[in-house]
């Protein structure tokens, strides 16, 4: 405003909002999480996503499948596709051992062959929540089961509204500390 002519604050309240905005990457995850998959739709998952999941010690200390254990079940689940699933086993260490019938042509003759293979429990995805975020460990159990002998999969993430809650809390500490204004989470 102006008094007299000359120019005088007007003592205006500003408020600065920001909107955290998820990434690309948690999106992906979030379709993918909890929707069941036979094995080869999931194993094409796991290999057009290999870039969300967390590897080395990270993986290593969620007791999470590493990078090359990803792509060995990649395989494992492409290498099977023809197979009747008898029977999915869920073992002491919560993952699944899942048993199978595959019919193999050897000169000739037909024969049903018997086999099983491990899952592992859980998968650990590791990109940022937010866009502007650090990238986080995000953990999902592995589910099984068969249906109609198909081998059917999916993925829980453990605690999603936590790591939500997390992400965020992390966020406004580096607006805290980024610009030395104490920020409100929520609104007035």
């Amino acid at each position: 405003g102006t008094v007299s002519g000359v120019a005088s604050p007007n003592w205006c309240q500003h408020r600065a909002m920001f909107a955290a905005q998820p990434t690309p990457e948690w999106q992906a995850w979030q379709a993918a999480n909890r929707r069941p998959m036979n094995q080869v739709e999931f194993a094409t998952w796991i290999e057009d996503h290999m870039h969300l999941f967390a590897t080395g010690e990270i993986a290593e200390a969620h007791e999470a499948p590493s990078g090359a254990e990803l792509l060995e079940l990649v395989r494992t689940l492409h290498g099977h596709q023809n197979a009747r699933f008898t029977s999915n086993l869920r073992l002491d260490n919560g993952a699944y051992s899942a048993s199978y019938e595959e019919d193999q042509v050897v000169k000739g003759t037909s024969t049903v062959k018997a086999g099983s293979f491990e899952l592992p429990k859980q998968i650990l995805g590791g990109f940022p929540l937010f866009l502007g975020g650090a990238p986080y460990a995000v953990p999902a159990r592995l589910k099984s089961r068969i249906t109609d002998r198909v081998l059917m999969l999916h993925f829980e993430t453990i605690s999603p509204v936590q790591l939500v809650r997390e992400n965020l809390l992390a966020m406004v500490r580096l607006v805290g500390e980024k610009t030395g204004i104490v920020p409100l989470l929520g609104t007035l």
